[in-house]
Parts: C-alpha cells; sequence; structure tokens
C-alpha cells in the first residue's frame, strides 16, 4: 500500500473522531450548539473525502494498469488537503467567539482544500491519459509496470 493510501486512510480516521467527539459534546452540552456545522464538516470533508481520496488513489492506478502519475503531487495534495481542513475547522469554531482572523481561516482553509482536490483530479488524469501509454516494450520510461497477482490471471484464465 502506498504512503499516499495510508496517509489518507489515517487522516480519514483522525477526522471521524473529530466529527464523532464534536457531535457528542454538541448533544451533552446544547449551549455548545454553535459547534454543530465543524462536526459536520469533519465528517464530510474530513472522513469521508479522506476515505475517498485513499481508496481511489489505490485502487484507479491499478484499474488503469499504471501506476501513478506521482507519488509527489499526491503528498502535496495530502498536506494541502488537511492543513485546509484544519483552517477550516479553526475558523468554525472561533467565528462564536468572535474572533477577528475567523473568515480569513474559513477562506484560506477552502482555497487549500480546493487547491488539494484540483491537484488530485490532474494526478489521477495523467495517470489515465494517453500521454502516460506503455511504450513499444509495453512499460512506461521509468516506471516499473503494474501487473495483478498470478492468482488473479490464473481466475481469469479458467473463466475463458
Amino acid at each position: 500500500m502506498s504512503w499516499s493510501t495510508r496517509a489518507f486512510i489515517k487522516a480519514s480516521l483522525a477526522w471521524l473522531t473529530v466529527s464523532v467527539t464534536l457531535g457528542v459534546a454538541v448533544v451533552f452540552h446544547p449551549e455548545w450548539g454553535t459547534f454543530a456545522p465543524a462536526a459536520a464538516v469533519a465528517g464530510l470533508l474530513g472522513f469521508v473525502s479522506m476515505v475517498l481520496f485513499g481508496l481511489m488513489y489505490h485502487l484507479l492506478p491499478r484499474m488503469a494498469g499504471r501506476p501513478l502519475e506521482s507519488d509527489a503531487v499526491a503528498e502535496a495534495h495530502w498536506w494541502l488537503a488537511n492543513v485546509g481542513l484544519v483552517l477550516i475547522m479553526g475558523g468554525i469554531v472561533f467565528e462564536p467567539l468572535h474572533f477577528e482572523l475567523s473568515s480569513a481561516m474559513v477562506l484560506v482553509g477552502t482555497g487549500l482544500s480546493a487547491a488539494g482536490g484540483y491537484t488530485f483530479v490532474v494526478n489521477l488524469w495523467r495517470t489515465f491519459t494517453p500521454a502516460n501509454a506503455p511504450t513499444t516494450d509495453g512499460e512506461r520510461e521509468g516506471h516499473e509496470p503494474v501487473r495483478p497477482p498470478r492468482r488473479v490471471i490464473a481466475r481469469l484464465s479458467i473463466l475463458r
């Protein structure tokens, strides 16, 4: 499993913990209801998005039969998405406390999260594009080909 897959899955579990904790806190302390949007953002943008990114980084290159275009871009995506989400959450949490920079935190965090999403799209798009098609040798320059395990090949040959 790649670093990006593990990192996104672990981040999703951390954001799920934050979301559930905030949700439980709001239930037991109704006066904290202003923090309910933060619980929702942590759950949707944190848990759901991060787990989907992790799964897609793992599955889609295998479906394409090619390695991911750039592991460095996937790592940059992880940092953009998580730092952006921390800023969004901070802005949401500090807004009811009348913190002057809370709106700016949400704005910058949203921009970072969006930039992370765009890097994800570009990275996977380039993984699937014809420009990355195999060379005459059947392999891309400088990359090890992605091949299914032998047991999968054996099972597929039974289906013929």
